[in-house]
C-alpha cells in the first residue's frame, strides 16, 4: 500500500475487464477509492475510525483528562452535531474538541486543511458545550490519520502538547489495518497447520495401508 502498487484494477495491466471498482462499479478501483470511498467497505472504515478515537481517548484518560466520547451538540444555526470527543484537563475550565479522521494521504498541507475544516464544522457548537459543561474556553483540534497508516507531524505535535506516550503513534498507525492483518495472519497459519495435519494424516494412512498389503502377500511358512 505504501508504494501504491496493490493489485487493483486502476493499475495498468492488472485487469482485462476495465478499471472500475469490482464491488460498486461507480469509480475507478484505485487505492484511494478502496480505502476511503467504496460503499462496500464503509462498515470497516467506520470501525477503524471508532477504534482510533477510542485509542486516543484512552491515552488522554491515562493522563488524567476527563474524556467524553460521541457527544451530541447543537450548532449556532440550530443544526445537530456529534463530536468525537470532548477532553477536559483536570481542574480546568478549558477543554478540547478532538476529532480524528482517516483519509487517503495526498499532500503535506492535508493535515492543516483537515484541522481547518474541523474548526469550521465544530466552532459553531462551542457555545453549546461551554454552557453544558460550565467551561470558559474550548479549542477544536482536527487530527488527520493516513489511510495507509501515515502519522503527520501535526499529530506528533498533538501528542507532545498533551505529553502522550510515543506508543500512541504506533497504536494509531496500526489501528484499523493491523487487526485485520493479525487475523489474516492467524488464518493463514491455521490454514498451513491444517494442511500439514491433513498431509501427515494421509501419509500415515498410506503407510499403514501399504504395510497391510505387504502383510497380506507375505509367504506362509507354516
Amino acid at each position: 500500500m505504501t508504494a501504491n502498487v496493490c493489485p487493483l484494477r486502476a493499475v495498468p495491466g492488472r485487469s482485462r475487464d476495465g478499471n472500475h471498482c469490482r464491488r460498486c462499479s461507480s469509480e475507478m478501483e484505485t487505492l484511494a477509492h478502496v480505502l476511503g470511498a467504496c460503499p462496500f467497505s464503509e462498515s470497516l472504515r467506520n470501525s477503524r475510525h471508532h477504534h482510533i478515537r477510542s485509542v486516543i481517548a484512552d491515552a488522554l484518560r491515562k493522563k488524567g483528562l476527563v474524556v467524553h466520547e460521541e457527544v451530541h451538540g447543537i450548532s449556532t444555526n440550530g443544526s445537530s452535531r456529534r463530536i468525537d470527543m470532548l477532553a477536559i484537563p483536570p481542574g480546568s475550565t478549558s477543554a478540547y474538541i478532538i476529532d480524528p479522521t482517516v483519509r487517503f494521504e495526498t499532500d503535506e498541507q492535508q493535515p492543516a486543511e483537515v484541522n481547518a475544516e474541523k474548526c469550521r464544522i465544530y466552532n459553531p457548537t462551542v457555545p453549546f458545550y461551554l454552557e453544558k459543561y460550565q467551561l470558559t474556553s474550548i479549542e477544536v483540534i482536527g487530527l488527520l490519520v493516513g489511510a495507509r497508516g501515515t502519522i503527520p507531524g501535526f499529530f506528533v505535535k498533538f501528542c507532545r502538547k498533551f505529553q502522550l506516550n510515543n506508543n500512541l503513534i504506533r497504536d494509531v498507525s496500526y489501528a484499523g489495518h493491523f487487526k485485520e492483518s493479525f487475523i489474516l495472519t492467524l488464518l493463514k497459519k491455521f490454514s498451513i497447520l491444517w494442511q500439514t495435519i491433513i498431509f501427515y494424516t494421509g501419509l500415515i494412512v498410506f503407510i499403514l495401508w501399504f504395510f497391510k498389503i505387504i502383510l497380506c502377500f507375505r509367504p506362509n511358512h507354516f
